[in-house]
């Protein structure tokens, strides 16, 4: 059976995430685009949507100053902060690409990634917190650059952005143009987790296409904000938490520290004045296990929550709508489909399904028999996708891009089935890794991984988690 996401996009939509930042700075100029919450709950700074786009610019300039060109690649590695959002739009806008990078990856494994993504430079933002790369001996090539946003230092309400490090040693200024929809706007490392990682160019149209699909079937607006507390440098926190929350006008809140910490969550959600988050079952189930240990009391008034990842028990998925009286709602997705391939709809959009993660959401979706052919509903099955969100391949891997990519198709690897309303179930995945240890500070468990997916079956201890 084969489903297909209805499409919602306008003719007159940004095609590209600099036409999304120019576009929002001229509909919403004085909304708060960005926020940086403080470790006590309070805010420590904004980017309204005008300032956003004076600060993208000013770096976009330095930038090509230094000898970045159309159709490099940079990569950027560091928390969630305000420098890697400048960050990824300014490479953006002079037709360069981003690849964020995890900063605690072991030296010789970000090495690899380096030249995996064929970055000609780093950049790291310059902080306290954002330093780690720097800490960890990282190679003398590509060169290094130190980038600081400062929120309260401004001239002519521009925030002071500083780039420091060597330019480009064979070049004195870049070539760059404005992107367009088909060229690669993000290489983003698969997980890794049942095989070697592998880079995934995604375009501006498949970003695009991503988050206008996220944020229509949240129906998010100006007057929502969010918590973005998945790590940016992964497509959840990077296109569900902020580029969706960017393309409908809303506010997308960096917290205190620049990872999630249980101990700062809710007061920070507290005064970003959050209407929605989205995270990972780990997540989810702290935030469950502190509010029964009576951890916090009071909580912001929420639309919904969205729990992306492996899927929750049904018990869990009502735990955290009674705990914080908002519909708990599962995604499931992958970063060959710029992350979001199926939701659960908001309640009056469709029925929450226990066991489902709901309908497709920006592709097109077909449950396939061994022999090709499409699945009956209630038929397990591969689920296959395709659409304007679904990359076009691998880089540098032509091996991997044939076994996963056919006319058109993106083999997910997942088994599943669709029901007679075309919601997916999911049965399991192809191939499965089982890894045993500490996923995270004071959380020990059993680790399922199901392509982007880690699932905490056991939680014995749940402590002051500082990272994910």
């Amino acid at each position: 059976m084969t489903t297909r996401a209805e499409d919602s996009a306008e003719d007159n939509a940004p095609a590209t995430l600099t036409e999304l930042i120019r576009a929002s700075a001229r509909q919403w100029p004085e909304r708060v685009a960005v926020g940086v919450c403080a470790s006590d709950g309070v805010l420590n700074g904004v980017l309204t949507y005008r300032e956003l786009e004076a600060a993208v610019d000013e770096l976009a300039t330095e930038l090509a100053r230094r000898g970045v060109c159309r159709q490099d690649t940079v990569a950027v590695a560091g928390d969630n902060c305000v420098e890697l959002v400048v960050a990824l739009f300014a490479l953006a806008a002079i037709g360069a690409s981003a690849a964020p990078l995890n900063p605690r990856t072991a030296p010789a494994q970000f090495a690899e990634q380096l030249r995996q993504v064929h970055a000609r430079a780093t950049i790291v933002p310059a902080h306290p917190y954002g330093e780690h790369c720097l800490r960890r001996q990282l190679p003398a090539s590509p060169p290094v650059w130190k980038l600081a946003v400062d929120l309260h230092a401004q001239a002519e309400g521009v925030a002071r952005v500083e780039l420091t490090g060597p330019r480009l040693a064979d070049r004195r200024w870049g070539a760059t143009a404005p992107p367009r929809p088909a060229d690669p706007a993000l290489l983003m490392l698969t997980s890794g987790t049942t095989a070697a990682p592998k880079v995934v160019p995604l375009t501006h149209a498949n970003l695009m296409a991503a988050v206008n699909g996220i944020s229509g079937v949240y129906r998010l607006t100006p007057q929502d904000a969010t918590l973005v507390v998945m790590p940016v440098c992964h497509g959840h926190g990077l296109i569900a938490g902020l580029l969706a929350t960017l393309v409908s006008g809303g506010g997308a809140y960096l917290p205190g520290g620049g990872r999630f910490s249980a101990g700062d969550f809710w007061s920070d959600m507290a005064a970003a004045q959050a209407t929605w988050f989205t995270a990972g079952p780990t997540i989810n189930r702290i935030l469950l296990a502190r509010a029964a240990e009576g951890a916090a009391r009071e909580y912001p008034a929420l639309r919904f929550i969205r729990s992306y990842g492996a899927p929750l028990a049904p018990a869990a998925l009502r735990q955290l709508e009674a705990a914080f009286a908002a519909p708990a709602l599962e995604a499931y997705g992958m970063t060959e489909a710029a992350h979001q391939i199926a939701a659960t709809p908001l309640p009056g959009d469709g029925p929450a399904k226990p066991g489902s993660v709901g309908p497709p959401t920006a592709v097109e979706l077909q449950v396939t028999l061994p022999d090709g052919r499409p699945a009956r509903i209630g038929e397990q099955g591969e689920v296959w996708i395709r659409g304007d969100s679904v990359a076009s391949g691998y880089l540098g891997d032509p091996r991997a891009t044939a076994a996963g990519f056919s006319h058109g198709w993106f083999r997910t690897g997942d088994f599943g089935h669709v029901d007679a309303d075309g919601y997916l179930f999911l049965g399991g995945r192809m191939t499965e890794v089982v890894d045993r240890g500490t996923l995270l500070p004071g959380v020990v468990g059993e680790v399922r991984d199901v392509g982007e997916v880690r699932e905490v079956r056991e939680i014995t201890e749940v402590g002051e988690v500082s990272e994910v």
